[in-house]
Order: structure tokens, then sequence, then C-alpha cells
């Protein structure tokens, strides 16, 4: 397990867990954004580890974004949180961009703070979900927990979001779990990294993912044959989608509902 430094509660959040025997290759760590002296904004960090996902050696990012930087209609807020957390996400984005550059796999997780299932939460340039379209990366998001990984390297195997409330020391108000499995592709041989981080590139955006929503997969136009499960899942993915837009829906028309009765 690796977490930063185990010193302060933003550290203490973004741990990697490394299954006993696993070979860690290396690790390393940084700083988000600082405590700004607000309850809801303690100081944020990122992780990374190197070891294998699949048996192919792959850098695994966790980080925790700032809370409350995303209004209801997807923008951000004009605040000091989302200023910090943008300035990160800039930093972040190149190091990413460097890691695909160099022939690594890269794996994303983490509670980013921010739902690209809302209205306008593509709409500004360092939203996650633009982010990783730009590195070419495929995700998954539900609510405002993520995954995202090099669609050349590896492929959704599987996928369920499990409520707060089945799990132990949550209760209903938390955000659901996010769990994916991925599995390698049978092509990534080619791209993995040289031992001192070099390497060839197999291809070095890992495949354009267009469209707005938040499950992302590669399509066929990237060059990749998707599996039947891959087809499957891809539909269930976006079955979900579309329930969580008409339950979006309701929300808002409940809403105006009940403001029509207060008046």
């Amino acid at each position: 397990q690796f977490d930063a430094g185990n010193a302060t509660r933003g550290q203490r959040e973004v741990a990697i867990v490394v299954r006993n025997g696993q070979r860690v290759f290396g690790h390393d760590f940084g700083k988000v954004s600082p405590d700004l002296g607000t309850g809801i904004a303690h100081d944020r960090w990122w992780t990374r580890v190197e070891t294998k996902v699949a048996g192919l050696k792959t850098r695994v990012y966790s980080l925790h974004l700032n809370a409350v930087i995303q209004q209801k209609d997807g923008r951000p807020y004009a605040s000091r949180r989302w200023d910090v957390t943008r300035e990160a996400l800039e930093d972040l984005e190149k190091r990413w961009k460097e890691d695909i550059k160099d022939g690594w796999p890269v794996v994303i997780g983490g509670d980013f703070n921010w739902n690209n299932g809302r209205e306008h939460a593509r709409a500004h340039e360092m939203a996650p979900g633009r982010i990783l379209d730009r590195l070419g990366l495929a995700f998954v998001n539900t609510e405002l927990m993520w995954l995202a990984w090099t669609p050349k390297t590896h492929a959704i195997a599987s996928r369920r979001s499990v409520p707060s409330v089945s799990i132990p020391g949550l209760y209903a108000g938390e955000h659901p779990a996010l769990f994916v499995t991925l599995r390698s592709r049978g092509s990534a041989a080619g791209v993995q990294p040289e031992e001192n981080g070099g390497g060839k590139d197999g291809d070095k955006n890992g495949g354009k993912n267009g469209g707005k929503d938040g499950s992302k997969n590669p399509s066929a136009d990237d060059g990749i044959v998707k599996t039947a499960d891959e087809i499957i899942q891809g539909f269930l993915e976006r079955i979900q989608q579309l329930i969580d837009r008409v339950t979006q829906a309701l929300k808002k028309i409940t809403s105006l509902l009940s403001d029509t009765r207060r008046r």
C-alpha cells in the first residue's frame, strides 16, 4: 500500500493498494492543491504506482480533487477551489501525456468531485472528460467516481456500482463505489515501456473516442476489434447513461413542480 506519506488527511485519501506479492517497480506522489483553510478544502494529493495491471507494466494514478468545484448545471464554480484544481489538472494532463508518449499503459482513478453526466459538464476545457478525451483515454464515470485507461493496452472486462449503504462505514449520503476490472489487449506487448521509462509508443494517443457520455469505449475506427463482452458492456453502459439522464430530468421536473406549488 502506498499512500503518499500517510501524513495528512489529503495524503491518506489517495492510497493505492497492491495485491500481496505483486511487484512494484516505483511510486511517486504530488500535491493537487494546498489546504485552503476551510472544511471542504483540505489538502488534496495524487499518488502513482508502477505495477502490473492484467500482466502489463502500468502507471496507476489515484487522485482526489477538491470538493464543491462543479455547479448543478455542470459548469465549474468561480472559486479558489476550482482555480487551484484547474492548475493541478493542467500539470497532470502534461504528466499523463508524457507517460503515454513514453509507452506507458496508464490507469487513472479516484474521486474527481465532477459528474460528467451533468448538462454542461464538458463546457470548460479543463473538465475531466475533455482532458481524458484529449489524451485518447477510455473512461467510465459514476456520479463523482472515475476510472480511465489507455484503450490500446487495456479493455474493460466488468463494471459495477455499489451503493454506499452496502459498504461498511459509509452512509447513504456518500458516493457509490465504482468497481472496474480491466483486461489486457493481445496486441499490447509492443507498447510496453523500457525499464528506464522510455520505450516504443505503439499509438501515442491510444485512439480518439468521440461522444459526450460518461463511459468511453474505443471504436472500430481505432483499428480495435471489440469482443462480444465489450459490445454487451457498451450497450449496458449506454442503457445506464439513458437511465441517468431520465433520472436527472425527473429531478428537474420535480423541482419545478415544487417551486410552482410554493408560489
